[in-house]
């Protein structure tokens, strides 16, 4: 899937501060516009003056950003009650989604950074690359899974994912860098992105693919809930959700676990096979 699969299309979110608005997302001579009302123009006018036209802002395919998405990821295997992570993870490519062992983990982030993309070629690096956050992968992982108290069977896969597999921040284009600014923007975008159509189902034909024992809901606070409610509207069976902080975080403060809930209507629940 590329951007330009994207058709205009009218979407209403609410705001990271709680107000309904309405965002349009599409894509026009390979560039990807985003318009808004009034309820989020004061967000979409700090980005710098040569991304706004009439109509909205445009962000040109030129290669500064990468128009394409990020797979998601077998980064390692359930193996003796701990994860065993893959020297080189692998990433996934939509037609290769079926070949997920059943019945394991799914972390659930929210979009790529811009460190998931190589430099100098943008080629997709894969999720949660940065240095920092694969060792707090490795630190913490293995124990956050014991303690969601969920049986993973043996040898099942550990997939790391981004319900949206595009950029949906912007701070590249804004001209005050304020980082509380820019969340509050990608949040809106995200939300946009995450409402369409096109990605919805990409997002449910992944996570069918996977069928797994255990989700975990790990994005940005803002986001815990949209992706968490995404999950839920899916139904999985035999599948359970638990929520933690992001993964980037976790070398400041060790990742805990809520009660798992699960995500599959009374009657529907089975064992793994």
């Amino acid at each position: 899937m590329r951007l330009v699969n994207l058709k205009g299309k009218s979407v209403v979110t609410r705001s990271a501060t709680g107000l309904p608005f309405t965002i349009n997302i599409r894509v026009v001579d390979r560039s990807l516009c985003i318009s808004g009302n009034s309820s989020c123009a004061s967000n979409l006018e700090r980005v710098a003056p040569q991304y706004r036209r009439q109509g909205g802002i445009f962000i040109p395919d030129d290669g500064e950003r990468p128009m394409h998405p990020v797979p998601d990821e077998i980064s390692g295997t359930w193996i003796n009650n701990m994860v065993n992570f893959h020297k080189h993870p692998r990433l996934l490519a939509p037609w290769r989604c079926h070949d997920v062992r059943p019945h394991g983990v799914v972390l659930l982030v929210e979009s790529p950074h811009r460190d998931e993309f190589d430099e100098e070629t943008r080629e997709a690096r894969g999720p949660l690359c940065q240095k920092q956050t694969r060792r707090n992968l490795h630190c913490h992982l293995s124990r956050l899974i014991s303690d969601a108290t969920v049986s993973i069977p043996q040898n099942a896969d550990v997939v790391i994912a981004n319900p949206v597999q595009f950029q949906a921040s912007l701070v590249d284009f804004m001209v005050e860098r304020s980082m509380g600014k820019a969340r509050r923007l990608r949040d809106d975008v995200w939300k946009a992105f995450f409402a369409h159509e096109v990605i919805r189902t990409d997002f449910a034909r992944r996570m069918r693919n996977y069928r797994p024992a255990l989700v975990i809901i790990a994005p940005s606070y803002r986001l815990q809930e949209p992706v968490a409610d995404g999950v839920r509207a899916l139904s999985l069976e035999s599948s359970c959700l638990v929520k933690t902080i992001h993964p980037s975080w976790w070398h400041r403060r060790a990742p805990a676990v809520r009660k798992p809930s699960p995500l599959s209507p009374p009657g529907r629940r089975r064992a793994p096979d």
